[in-house]
């Protein structure tokens, strides 16, 4: 008789999801925390939120339809309309989500 494999427990609560793993929905508070090598993977002309940061998830038209986030390497971009700087993307392992 085989023996049955134990499920991994869930590091996060049922419904819980990572930013870093899914496209977040707009409307979306977040917050800027990058860590110190992140800052290299940035345009400096672009002018970046300052560490602590708040901004709301917004979306953009990508083609035909409309998205949050561009996936790719590294977790993708997050397209973020912060409060004090403007619209841009952001790394998804750079913001956390904060309450309203």
């Amino acid at each position: 008789m085989a023996r049955r494999r134990k499920r991994r427990r869930r590091s996060r609560r049922l419904g819980e999801v990572s930013i870093a793993r899914a496209c977040p929905r707009e409307g979306l508070r977040v917050q800027f925390n990058p860590n110190p090598a992140s800052y290299m993977l940035y345009s400096q002309g672009y002018g970046l939120p300052k560490r602590g940061g708040r901004g709301t998830v917004t979306s953009l038209s990508l083609g035909s339809r409309r998205t949050t986030c561009l996936k790719g390497p590294g977790g993708g971009l997050v397209y973020v309309d912060w409060d004090d700087v403007g619209t841009m993307g952001v790394s998804s392992f750079d913001i956390d989500r904060v309450k309203r």
